[in-house]
């Protein structure tokens, strides 16, 4: 994808190109996942996997958490990107199994496009500014080091990598990309790189 590889300049902010590709990628994977029979999005395919259902639900909460996230820090100017974890998946996944498969889509689909507005509108001081205190070693698809500064920037165009990495638009059930595993865990997502 063309803003994947927009990512790593950091010469670029959230200009049009790099959202317009995030949203180009959003409305792909929407239209992959639509592709999906209720049924089928349904189906753990192996003990201890999630369902489709189940990471989109995932994907779902992690779009709202970011979003609060994205609008607090670009808002506020704070010094830090700090935040707490999320202990609920293993509520979100129950409840997402009870969902409509196109509804759970359209949201996540609604959600990530109203994120790039989000993005859109942050100010580049709040984007550029670095921040010596976070915990995106922790909460970032790519973790940086917590001794490394790091931006909001960096923060966002990360959330952004994982519409594409996600394994619930992927073609097979069981493939998942860039030898990620996604495991139903209790409380939380695993994801083995």
């Amino acid at each position: 994808m063309r803003w994947l590889e927009r990512a790593h300049d950091m010469d670029q902010l959230m200009n049009a190109a790099f959202l317009a590709d995030f949203r180009e990628t959003v409305d792909t994977s929407a239209a992959r996942l639509r592709a999906v029979p209720e049924a089928e999005a349904a189906v753990r395919p192996a003990p201890g996997k999630w369902s489709r259902k189940e990471i989109i639900g995932h994907l779902i909460d992690s779009a709202t958490n970011n979003h609060g996230r994205f609008v607090r820090r670009a808002a506020a100017g704070r010094s830090h990107l700090r935040w707490g974890t999320n202990r609920l998946s293993g509520w979100t996944c129950s409840a997402t199994r009870r969902a409509e498969w196109a509804e759970l889509v359209l949201l996540w689909q609604s959600l990530n496009h109203h994120i790039a507005h989000v993005m859109e509108a942050a100010d580049t001081n709040a984007l550029t500014k670095p921040r010596a205190r976070h915990n995106l070693d922790r909460l970032a698809w790519q973790a940086v080091s917590a001794a490394e500064p790091t931006t909001l920037e960096y923060f966002m165009r990360d959330y952004c990598r994982t519409s594409e990495a996600s394994p619930a638009a992927s073609p097979s059930p069981v493939k998942q990309p860039r030898a990620t595993t996604w495991e139903a865990s209790g409380d939380r997502v695993r994801r083995d790189e």
